[in-house]
């Protein structure tokens, strides 16, 4: 499926409809990137897979006067508990191509500071073994595993994938380190005029907007998560 001007806006309606991207992602079995690809027009197709499941949550919301192609056997979307993310369209209906990233503990990255340290180096000397995923992967990037020690969204013993160096793009999900703080900080990311917003998703958090010069002063390192798995 070609995704046109009006099938965007129809996903930007049901991003708003259901709370947040993360949040809408879930519902139909993708990850918060790949939303964020559809609605920037970085991603120009949907699979018909994914498809099957997006149609349900945006027929509503569809420009009624342009032709849109209905599955015959259209399905809700099913549980996304234990994959966050769908394997990349061109991996579909065959052997998912699985690539590795060295492993970390998601303790040992928490005095990390890129104004002091190089990542580079950190990764060498605390990864303990390595993760394996089916994201396309390029150079820097690295998984965390989720401990009992840290204030997490995520399950223990989840892994998340983190796209490092690359900076965030507006409706991300980021890890984020603030300055002074033991624990992390899980967050949907969002582009304002004169800095950025940032909106917890562990429960009794507030959003906060943070401006372009005390991004560093507020945030110690913020990261975009690719990817999350638990395993059982």
């Amino acid at each position: 499926m070609v995704i046109t001007e009006s099938i965007q806006k129809a996903i930007q309606t049901a991003v708003r409809k259901s709370g947040s991207t993360l949040t809408f992602a879930q519902s139909i079995g993708v990850s918060h990137t790949t939303i964020a690809n559809w609605v920037s027009g970085r991603t120009r197709k949907i699979n018909s897979t994914v498809w099957q499941n997006l149609l349900p949550y945006i027929k509503d919301y569809l420009d009624p006067s342009e032709t849109i192609s209905y599955p015959s056997n259209v399905m809700p979307a099913g549980s996304t508990r234990h994959v966050l993310q769908e394997r990349p369209a061109a991996w579909h209906d065959t052997t998912p191509v699985l690539t590795s990233v060295p492993l970390l503990r998601l303790a040992d990255i928490a005095d990390f500071d890129p104004q002091i340290d190089s990542m580079e180096d950190l990764i060498r000397e605390k990864a303990k073994g390595t993760a394996v995923f089916t994201s396309m992967l390029k150079p820097g990037y690295f998984a965390v595993e989720v401990d009992e020690s840290q204030n997490s969204c995520f399950p223990l013993g989840t892994r998340i994938l983190l796209r490092c160096p690359e900076a965030p793009i507006d409706g991300d999900t980021v890890l984020v380190k603030l300055r002074n703080k033991k624990d992390f900080l899980f967050a949907v990311y969002s582009r304002e005029k004169d800095g950025i917003k940032l909106t917890p998703l562990q429960k009794g958090n507030r959003s906060r907007t943070i401006s372009k010069g005390r991004l560093h002063k507020v945030c110690q390192w913020l990261v975009s998560i690719r990817e999350a798995i638990r395993f059982f």
